[in-house]
């Protein structure tokens, strides 16, 4: 997860782009387009939060965080 980025939302811009696809959402597997809405979430990867699509990921009131739908 880039440093920069302290929100567990954020907007995609070039440096986090290029960054990003390398590996692509670990949810769906699909790469990333500037300018899209991110947000920083647990998944069946474990507890470390990684960006996913928004659309991938519901927010979790308990958590306080989140979670891979």
């Amino acid at each position: 997860m880039p440093k920069r980025a302290s929100g567990q939302k954020v907007i995609v811009d070039l440096e986090m782009l290029n960054t990003l696809n390398a590996e692509g959402c670990p949810i769906c597997g699909g790469k990333f387009t500037l300018g899209e809405t991110v947000v920083a979430a647990v998944g069946s990867w474990g507890s470390e939060r990684r960006w996913v699509h928004e659309k991938e990921a519901v927010w979790d009131r308990t958590r306080k965080a989140y979670v891979e739908r």
